[in-house]
Parts: C-alpha cells; sequence; structure tokens
C-alpha cells in the first residue's frame, strides 16, 4: 500500500477505535477526516505537520488525549482537561 494509502487507513482506524470510547464518556464528537486533516467539532489539526486551528473544548481534548498513543500530539496552549471522573 502506498504511503499516503497506508496513513489515511491507519488514521480512519484509529479514529474507529476512539468512537466507542467516546461513547463510553457519554460524548459524541462530530467527527470528519479528510487526510491529513482532522476536525472535530468547530476544531481543525493537520496530522503530519500538528498545525490545528478552531475552538477547543472538552471533546476535542478527549480526542487529543486519545490519539497521543499513536504518537499524533497535538500541543495548544490549553491544558488537558476532562470532565469525564474516574472516582
Amino acid at each position: 500500500m502506498a504511503g499516503t494509502a497506508k496513513r489515511t487507513k491507519e488514521l480512519a482506524e484509529v479514529i474507529a477505535s476512539y468512537l466507542p470510547i467516546a461513547k463510553y464518556h457519554g460524548i459524541n464528537p462530530r467527527i470528519r477526516v479528510d487526510y491529513p486533516f482532522v476536525e472535530i467539532n468547530d476544531f481543525k489539526f493537520n496530522v503530519e505537520t500538528f498545525e490545528f486551528e478552531g475552538t477547543e473544548d472538552e471533546e476535542t481534548d478527549d480526542l487529543r488525549d486519545y490519539i497521543r498513543k499513536w504518537g499524533i500530539r497535538i500541543y495548544t496552549e490549553q491544558p488537558f482537561k476532562s470532565h469525564f471522573s474516574f472516582y
């Protein structure tokens, strides 16, 4: 599989694996993937350059936190915050 096609497939798999976790957290973010861009609600980022724009919220933070384990690290001025409690 060619480079971009392989990365597109892998990104789709990462996002698909996140959806059940989002549901478990009780959130239903709008996510659209158009490689190399991912849009979640009103926030958009590039998985190759790590550039981003838009409005962050707890749902965008949840996805950003999840994708870090695949090396996709989108660091913004806003620290990660979560309203999900594990206590």
